[in-house]
């Protein structure tokens, strides 16, 4: 109905002229709605003035149930940011309302042809108010996802929608997990609605349905029976924290999901960029699941004998599905001093992975680094494109078995995610030219939900049981928790009690609990301070946040050890 329009805050803008979210300069909305109103919404070619309080976004006044179903296929316009960073994307989707609820019926990440970025779409709200003149209303979260990083960039959108029409579409993006690129967007885009009925309305919608009630249930932090600097503790950092968590005796007691508008209203269906973790939350629970499917000898299956080495160097010869889980191929560019830190991964070759859009070039950009002096599984040189090399392996081994049809991140939904009720596991993969279904990154890549990862912390806490149904190799958890092995490999990463181990894509950090034992902890990382800990009392804690990957304390997990261990002993 509108022109296009858009525009772009620069993080040095955004601090200079707002504090932090809460603030006296971030208004929430009053009683009565006086943004976004209808005039707005309908007006040709309007320009919004800038990001608002995220509750605008939301039913107020004196809202009603929506007065129209909205079923059919609507078209974005997507438009240029006016510097850098690409732009909105342009696409289709199909929806469907589902009592209060807008439901997008693909979940995953839509590929998209324009601009830099690919968006996922999460189930938002429907209603009316008695402002807009007979039409109804509605908003959804949306996620940016980048084509080459597990970068996420939340946003709110609105529209208003009758029977036949629909208005443009006001958004804004508040939120963001690349601390490098941290900007606020806002804009006014077009649409188009094709009405009409949506084919497996009704599978979609029992679907959703079956969703939703298998939520974890949820409780603020402060509803803990903890000492109240314990539960303080959890929230450090908070101009740099998105979310966190500690998931006790079924219940996920979480902060607010924080942005610089206010708290994100969709909490729940806020998907977050959690770069490495996904190489806990997605390679290592890929090779659990075969391990248990076709017996643990998966694990010492080779490379080569499932993915096509194009190095010119035989030191790919002889490294396992362990050896890449580990981080302890043998090959690498980087660090060939062996008294050296573990960290080993090449910028040029980094950015070269990135650009590769197929499988096959990826992997050559890999197998063109060395090699080193020793051998597989005796040091860790961490490099996250070699989660890459085992994501093939592991996809070649399975079409080896059950056919070239056989897609491993799709198996691993089924039969592992879907069980614990993780219905939407949005993973990015290669681009095939043919169109076809690319291979996970696995090194990183995931974005889930909170409740998806607590969800896949819990699954690893019951040593992979689902039901009493085993779904996960038993005898690989049991040994990746117990606190009286030493695990993986040494690295350069120590906490106050000692030095940090590296196994199975897990870091095993050294913690104090109050009764005076050091236990090792698994932790899942992600760049800035993505930080999944498998606590052995049983809890799982989370903490989502974006802080100058410099930052001293990140990945620091004090805090959550000490509130995890005021309601229950962490040692054995």
């Amino acid at each position: 109905m509108g022109r296009q329009y858009f525009a772009i805050g620069l993080v040095l803008a955004v601090l200079a002229g707002l504090s932090a979210p809460g603030s006296a300069e971030v208004e929430p909305p009053g009683a009565v709605r006086d943004r976004l109103t209808f005039d707005e919404m309908m007006a040709a070619g309007a320009s919004p003035e800038g990001p608002i309080h995220n509750d605008y976004f939301m039913p107020l006044g004196e809202p009603a149930p929506a007065l129209h179903d909205l079923s059919g296929v609507i078209g974005f316009i997507g438009s240029d940011f006016l510097v850098g960073e690409g732009g909105f994307p342009s696409f289709w989707a199909a929806f469907i309302t589902v009592d209060d609820y807008l439901v997008p019926v693909d979940r995953d990440i839509l590929l998209t042809a324009s601009g830099d970025w690919d968006i996922i779409l999460s189930p938002g709200r429907v209603w009316s108010e008695p402002g807009d003149g007979g039409w109804s209303r509605a908003s959804l979260p949306f996620t940016l996802v980048g084509r080459k990083w597990n970068v996420s960039r939340n946003g709110l959108a609105t529209f208003l929608y009758n029977d036949t029409e629909i208005s443009d579409l006001t958004l804004q993006i508040v939120q963001e997990s690349a601390h490098w690129s941290r900007f606020d967007a806002w804009a006014h885009l077009d649409l188009i609605y094709r009405p009409g009925p949506v084919a497996g309305a009704d599978q979609i919608a029992a679907a959703f349905e079956e969703e939703r009630a298998g939520y974890l249930p949820t409780a603020p932090l402060a509803a803990l029976d903890a000492p109240s600097d314990a539960i303080a503790g959890m929230e450090r950092g908070r101009e740099h924290l998105t979310v966190t968590a500690l998931l006790s005796d079924g219940v996920l007691y979480r902060s607010p999901c924080h942005t610089r508008f206010g708290d994100y209203p969709y909490c729940d269906e806020m998907r977050h960029g959690v770069f490495s973790v996904t190489k806990s939350a997605a390679a290592a629970l890929s090779l659990l699941w075969l391990a248990e499917r076709y017996g643990p000898a998966v694990l010492d299956l080779e490379i080569a004998d499932y993915v096509d080495v194009t190095a010119d160097h035989h030191d790919w010869a002889g490294v396992t599905f362990r050896d890449a889980i580990d981080m302890a191929t043998g090959t690498g560019s980087l660090k060939p001093d062996p008294t050296v830190e573990h960290y080993a991964e090449s910028d040029a070759s980094l950015a070269a992975f990135g650009a590769a859009p197929d499988a096959r070039s990826k992997l050559d950009v890999i197998f063109d680094e060395g090699s080193y002096v020793w051998g597989p599984g005796e040091r860790v040189r961490y490099n996250s494109m070699h989660a890459f090399v085992l994501a093939a392996a592991m996809d070649g081994y399975l079409k080896s078995v059950e056919g070239p049809d056989a897609d491993l991140w799709q198996r691993v939904r089924d039969e592992v995610l879907t069980p614990i009720g993780v219905h939407h596991a949005p993973l990015m993969h290669s681009r095939e030219g043919d169109g076809s279904r690319g291979i996970p990154i696995m090194g990183w890549g995931f974005y889930p939900t909170l409740d998806d990862i607590a969800k896949i912390g819990q699954l690893i806490q019951n040593r992979g049981a689902v039901d009493g149904r085993q779904v996960l190799h038993r005898d690989t958890i049991d040994a990746l928790l117990d606190q009286g092995a030493e695990h993986g490999l040494p690295v350069a990463l120590s906490s106050d009690e000692g030095p940090y181990r590296y196994g199975f894509s897990f870091w095993y950090g050294p913690y104090r609990g109050a009764d005076g034992c050091v236990v090792r902890i698994p932790e899942m990382h992600g760049f800035s301070d993505n930080l999944v800990m498998l606590i052995p009392n049983g809890m799982t804690a989370i903490r989502f946040a974006d802080p100058d990957a410099r930052a001293p304390d990140k990945w620091n997990g004090a805090a959550m050890v000490t509130l995890a261990d005021s309601l229950g002993s962490v040692c054995p």
